[in-house]
């Protein structure tokens, strides 16, 4: 992937760089080991950066490569999914359920008035 300068496609260099400085707080405070992070947008990188370690132990720094392994990801792929969909105008975020999914159609909901009618 071509890796551009951030303002070639709409992108700010001094607000990219927030990225590089929470990605190292995150390394620093020992939330997590590494990260990799990639931004692009028209197919051109235009931030493609590796902070921290890939192995504690050996103290071995992370690699714009690294394979990492991902597991139980449905939710976040799924909400990025929806996002996608709610960007291009399929649907408001006020929009009833049950117009896609018919299922929910009779779902009640409890009403916080009547917790406290008790």
């Amino acid at each position: 992937m071509e890796t551009v300068r951030p303002e070639d496609v709409g992108f700010s260099s001094a607000r990219l760089q927030r990225l590089d400085t929470a990605m190292r707080r995150f390394v620093d405070g020992g939330t997590i080991a590494g990260a990799v992070t990639l931004v692009a947008r028209k197919g051109k990188a235009v931030h493609f950066e590796a902070t921290g370690l890939a192995d504690l132990e050996a103290r071995r720094p992370i690699e714009r490569d690294a394979i990492f392994r991902i597991a139980s990801m449905t939710k976040p792929i799924t909400v990025t999914a929806v996002l996608m969909l709610f960007e291009e105008g399929h649907f408001l975020l006020d929009d009833p359920v049950a117009g896609f999914l018919p299922e929910f159609g009779q779902t009640k909901v409890l009403a916080r008035s009547s917790l406290h009618a008790r």
